[in-house]
């Protein structure tokens, strides 16, 4: 068995739209909107939505000039803006069967309830269920072919052997290996400085020689290096801090959806270097605005779940 690298074909992409906080404030909707349009146009869309909502969320698509023709609307919302925190990991066995992992984030409240909405999104999708039962989150772990990188901030408590055993024991063909997160980010996640664009490939934020943030993400550069990969660098961006916000922008924090690549963009000079790396691989690229949705500590990446398309099956939007 294998865990699915998120840069392979995509058959299906989830978004979860909530107007209350995640929209009102820091207006989720036009990102949601604009990757919708951009993935909409060769994969089904699938959006997450209460019931209540759903008129916000029309007259976001209203002002992107999006056809809500053209997306599925899922009443069974989470309730949660933030996918990238409590969706499955995706597998396949040698025979090419899909599975998806599961877990506990016990550190967003109603957790229990997000778990319960990960098991009905796996089995909905047709999937073998494999429950790790212990503390864990989705962007805690990247993977690029053979190597898994996982967050070294999950396996700090007692059950850091189990769970690495876990992984181990039922993807023995790959290689696990724990990296530090980013140095100031409250996030255990990876996908703040660590974006996988193809086989062996990888991007990686750059950050001021000495500084905590370019020692915190040394290890992970080095495993990198050990194992031949191939590096290209962007630039990390400066902390903002005020009041209740407390983030790192990054450019790393991005999706592929097949021959399209969304990254995030700041409206910055910085922005054209990724756009650049990522034309150089053959995609069509698609910057995204990211200033408001930033100051959650997401990115595209985090607001959105891909999932691989040779896992679909083709009746997962029978009731």
């Amino acid at each position: 068995m294998r865990i699915i690298p998120e840069y392979e074909p995509v058959g299906l992409l989830y978004l979860s739209f909530v107007q209350k906080f995640f929209n009102s404030r820091f207006k989720f909707g036009k990102a949601i909107c604009e990757i919708a349009k951009v993935a909409s146009r060769n994969i089904d869309v699938e959006i997450f939505i209460a019931h209540q909502d759903v008129p916000y969320l029309k007259k976001e698509m209203e002002d992107a000039n999006l056809d809500s023709a053209n997306i599925i609307f899922n009443y069974d919302s989470p309730e949660r803006g933030i996918l990238a925190e409590y969706t499955p990991i995706f597998w396949e066995t040698t025979e090419g069967k899909g599975g998806a992992i599961i877990f506990n984030n016990t550190k967003l409240n109603s957790f229990e309830k997000l778990h319960s909405f990960s098991e009905r999104l796996s089995k909905k999708l047709n999937l073998n269920l494999l429950d790790i039962e212990v503390e864990f989150t989705t962007s805690a772990i990247i993977v690029n072919e053979n190597l898994c990188l996982l967050s070294k901030d999950l396996f700090q408590d007692s059950n850091a052997e189990r769970k690495l055993l876990f992984f181990q024991e039922h993807f023995s063909e790959q290689t696990f290996v724990q990296v530090p997160s980013l140095a100031e980010e409250v996030t255990p996640d990876l996908d703040t400085y660590l974006w996988p664009i193809k086989p062996n490939v990888w991007i990686v934020s750059e950050y001021p020689e000495g500084s905590m943030q370019a020692v915190s993400i040394e290890p992970a550069i080095e495993t990198l290096h050990k194992y031949n990969q191939t590096i290209h660098r962007v630039p990390g961006l400066e902390r903002i801090v005020y009041d209740d916000i407390n983030t790192i922008p990054n450019y790393t924090n991005g999706i592929i959806i097949n021959n399209a690549a969304l990254c995030p963009a700041y409206n910055r000079p910085e922005d054209d270097i990724i756009v650049k790396i990522l034309e150089e691989y053959g995609y069509d690229v698609y910057p995204i605005n990211c200033q408001d949705i930033i100051l959650t500590q997401c990115g595209i990446h985090c607001i959105s779940k891909s999932v691989p398309k040779k896992i679909i099956t083709s009746d997962i939007h029978q009731n």
